[in-house]
């Protein structure tokens, strides 16, 4: 709960009365600068002190009795300012984040703990996070209002903010089995999460689901930071997709269809498929670059909701890497598929969703046709490629992140 007043790793600056930063969208190190002049102190304008009624006759004393709205604690008072901040919308830089972590490290030690309970802090710890939820999540229920409420337990579990700690194991090279232990962990502990584990703890609140396919999305992005270096940045959320055709033939649908020249295999779910819908479940520090409701009516409609989402915080998308659906069977001991085609972006962002939906056209349909590149990926270790490309990608190619 320590950062969840806003900043974050990336943001920099020294503190100003309006600070301004430039806040980064996952999680990398942040930097070293720190500054132990309170925040409040620079930011507010001292008190003009008041002008003493004239002498009526009465003793007067030369203490007077503390207002009951002051704080006795001045770490108190510093963390209200900020939290007010945050409220207005104005990202904490990278001194006045480390000065919170301060402020609150010194009340959980000293006599004033309870008050992170306040009202005007907002630091209490959150409830426990119950499932399935009380209304539950049953095959009647729509399936739209159960990626709704799986997505509401993710957030309620809140972003960990803190450096460099984790709570959770988050290595992705683990049988299907052992992530969905970790999502367990996560439930029964509830502690704030990051992008991994929150992606860890859909796939497992979704198992079952059979009217979806998750795919595991992962995004690179570019800052420029306030010294003026380019710093890339990764992120991860769990794409969900409907499985419109149950034998998932979508494949062979598409090849039929091309052969005898009516339809485009890039543009066939327009055209010659039933109409998808599209959305993601996840966590971030930002709001945009997280859940994606259920509803999009492409791949490339939900990738242009995170480009977006981006650009809002000076950042450029540029790198997207798309998995292959995961098992259902929370006890399978196969792998996941975390990337089975690499696109950057950068520069065409055209030609990049041109790959990518054909990709989700090819090998995310469900089924047979999944189930065989699925195998093939398992086999060979190799990358998916259109047509089009010579050389094969190696599973490992391209960027990290």
């Amino acid at each position: 709960r320590a950062l969840e007043m806003g900043g974050g790793h990336g943001s920099g600056g020294d503190a100003h009365g309006i600070p301004v930063a430039v806040v980064v969208a996952d999680d990398d190190p942040p930097g070293d600068r720190t500054d132990d002049v309170p925040v409040a102190a620079v930011a507010s304008p001292a008190p003009s002190p008041k002008k003493a009624p004239p002498n009526s006759g009465a003793p007067t004393s030369t203490s007077s009795a503390p207002s009951p709205r002051a704080s006795p604690c001045p770490e108190v008072a510093e963390l209200a300012h900020l939290r007010r901040l945050v409220a207005k919308g104005v990202p904490l830089t990278v001194a006045q984040a480390a000065r919170a972590r301060r402020l609150i490290a010194a009340v959980v030690q000293g006599p004033h703990s309870s008050r992170l309970a306040d009202a005007s802090l907002d630091l209490a710890a959150p409830a426990k996070p119950v499932w399935p939820p009380p209304c539950g999540v049953g095959p009647t229920v729509p399936i739209r209002t159960r990626l709704r409420l799986a997505q509401e337990l993710i957030s309620a579990l809140q972003y960990n903010h803190t450096d460099a700690l984790t709570y959770f194991t988050v290595n992705k090279d683990r049988p299907t089995c052992r992530v969905m232990d970790t999502a367990r962990d996560i439930i029964r502990h509830g502690l704030p999460i990051r992008c991994v584990e929150a992606v860890f703890l859909a796939m497992y609140l979704t198992a079952g689901w059979k009217e979806v396919e998750r795919i595991p999305l992962r995004m690179r992005s570019v800052v420029v930071d306030d010294e003026g270096v380019e710093r890339s940045h990764a992120h991860i959320v769990l794409l969900i997709r409907e499985r419109a055709l149950d034998e998932g033939a979508v494949e062979d649908v598409l090849a039929r269809q091309s052969s005898n020249g009516s339809i485009d295999e890039t543009q066939g779910r327009s055209k010659g498929l039933p109409s998808i819908r599209y959305g993601a479940l996840g966590t971030s520090r930002r709001d945009e670059l997280a859940y994606v409701p259920f509803g999009a009516p492409t791949l490339s409609a939900v990738l242009e909701h995170y480009r977006t989402g981006y650009a809002k915080w000076r950042h450029r998308l540029v790198g997207v890497k798309v998995g292959l659906p995961v098992e259902h069977d929370p006890r399978s001991p196969a792998p996941v598929c975390w990337r089975h085609v690499a696109v950057e972006c950068g520069s065409d962002w055209a030609g990049a969703m041109c790959t990518l939906e054909a990709h989700d056209a090819r090998c995310c349909g469900g089924g047979v046709g999944t189930a065989r590149h699925y195998d093939k990926w398992r086999r060979d270790g190799q990358m998916w490629t259109s047509d089009d490309m010579r050389q094969p990608r190696e599973r490992e190619s391209g960027w990290s992140g």
